[in-house]
């Protein structure tokens, strides 16, 4: 079992935000027994009825969190010791285990994102062409983040070791694939459609830290962005590969051209890698911070939102202090846990304010002001 060696980091969650809305969606760790097969990350058909429920849920209807993710990942799934990521920024923060692809050919069994929530967290962005989806709307552009740990224990081998993303372009399922394939020595992004584009050098038995960028900007056009083991800690740069999907590239099935519904994010697949692919720490969110969560460091967080700062401290083991600019126009501060339930109220909100945590766990700090609301994550370890 991977344990975190965390002890204290804070993450922006985001600036001035009409809705204490967090930004992990789906956080998929393979917190399972290992050796478990065909893994199920909505609890057997029991969370929300079998449709899941997001990795963070403020306000939403049902309560509580899992992975953000239903289905199950099959009987050619099992789970095993999980992987972990460092370089020059850091380590990323990892937990649980892993999930590795162990027998057949083809294509593995199908996990969605989860779904009919009657009050939805993120359903501000739930597609156009269908809401069971994230993905395009009419009425913003729409940009999800995605990371993975990725290890291939063999290469140029036999079989197509490939990891798959399931999109939507115009409300059709579309393959996008992150693997190593047969004959190859290298990692690549790949698609149904035949593109192959090299992210970088295949070594056998390394794990690869892999960062996507999903933009649905309009009606008639999609884009995805891969980093290949990028600096942790730090912002991202130009990105590894870019490809970019728009009217008559994909006539699929029955699909109308002109595109009228964009393009959507859907679930998770794999494709051969049987007793080779192993993959990890899946995270689904609305920025890069959100899904490159390094241990022990920002112990210091200021929002990007104008006029209206906030600063986290570390002051020591299970204490912080908020310091909020403008503390006039703030009306209190709470303190959540990720599924929602208060466990603190701050009032008479000054320049500076003391937080003291008694346990354990991943928290969110929401400062509600007059007109707007700001979240900052707390992790207390």
């Amino acid at each position: 079992m991977k344990t975190p060696t965390l002890l204290i980091a804070l993450l922006l969650l985001g600036g001035s935000v009409t809705t204490a809305t967090a930004q992990l969606i789906v956080h998929e760790s393979f917190n399972y027994t290992i050796d478990t097969t065909n893994p199920d990350p909505d609890g057997a058909g029991t969370i929300n009825a079998g449709n899941g429920l997001p990795a963070t849920n403020v306000d939403g209807n049902p309560t509580g969190t899992s992975v953000g993710l239903r289905g199950n990942y099959g009987t050619m799934h099992s789970v095993v010791p999980g992987l972990t990521y460092s370089n020059s920024g850091g380590t990323l923060s990892t937990s649980a285990n892993a999930l590795k692809r162990m027998t057949g050919t083809s294509y593995g069994t199908d996990v969605w994102m989860y779904r009919n929530m009657t009050t939805d967290p993120f359903g501000a962005y739930r597609a156009v062409g269908s809401t069971n989806w994230l993905g395009y709307r009419t009425d913003k552009t729409t940009a999800l983040y995605f990371s993975v740990l990725v290890n291939a224990s063999s290469v140029n081998t036999s079989t197509n070791n490939r990891l798959v993303l399931w999109l939507g372009l115009n409300n059709w399922q579309f393959a996008s694939f992150i693997g190593q394939p047969n004959g190859g020595t290298d990692w690549v992004y790949a698609d149904q459609l035949g593109i192959v584009k090299t992210l970088g050098t295949a070594i056998a038995g390394q794990t690869e830290f892999i960062v996507g960028k999903l933009t649905f900007e309009s009606a008639t056009s999609a884009k995805i962005e891969v980093w290949f083991n990028p600096t942790l800690g730090t912002e991202l740069g130009t990105p590894t590969i870019s490809q970019g999907y728009s009217n008559n590239t994909w006539g699929g099935g029955n699909q109308t051209n002109p595109w009228t519904l964009g393009g959507d994010f859907r679930g998770l697949n794999t494709r051969d890698g049987a007793g080779v692919l192993t993959y990890d720490e899946f995270r689904l969110g609305l920025s890069a911070a959100d899904v490159m969560p390094v241990v022990g460091i920002s112990t210091e967080v200021t929002s990007a939102s104008g006029n209206s700062d906030v600063k986290v401290k570390k002051l020591a083991t299970h204490s912080f202090v908020a310091e909020i600019n403008q503390p006039e126009d703030c009306v209190s501060i709470d303190i959540l846990t990720l599924s929602g339930t208060r466990v603190q109220t701050l009032n008479n909100i000054q320049a500076s304010n003391l937080i003291n945590l008694k346990e354990k766990g991943m928290y969110l700090m929401v400062v509600n002001r007059t007109q707007s609301k700001e979240t900052v994550k707390l992790l207390n370890f």
